[in-house]
């Protein structure tokens, strides 16, 4: 069940980089 286990990681990783991207569309850069 090692395969299963990776795509639980990618999943989580995918989820993780997408909330960041949204997070900056609305939060912009304070500069």
């Amino acid at each position: 069940m090692k395969n299963g286990r990776e795509a639980t990681k990618l999943k989580l990783f995918a989820l993780f980089v997408n909330y960041n991207i949204n997070i900056g569309l609305i939060v912009p850069d304070p500069e």
